[in-house]
């Protein structure tokens, strides 16, 4: 079996999908990771526009949502 997995690494729900990966992979599964940009258009050193204390808040709450029994940040 192989699995291909896109995620933009940055955000919260791809972190978790990210470990669950490695947790793949520990059990023998092909897994190939491709990256995406969720907003190419910002610099390398990115920003902090308005709001993104609340959105990031809102981000880790869904993700912490999705964790299932054994999985922590």
């Amino acid at each position: 079996m192989s699995i291909s997995i896109y995620g933009d690494f940055s955000r919260p729900c791809c972190f978790l999908a990210s470990r669950r990966v490695d947790a793949l992979r520990a059990r023998g599964v092909r897994v190939d990771r491709r990256a995406v940009e969720r907003c190419p258009q910002l610099p390398l050193a990115g920003v902090r526009p308005a709001g993104a204390d609340d959105r990031l808040a809102a981000e880790l709450a869904d993700a912490t949502a999705l964790l299932v029994a054994g999985e922590n940040w």
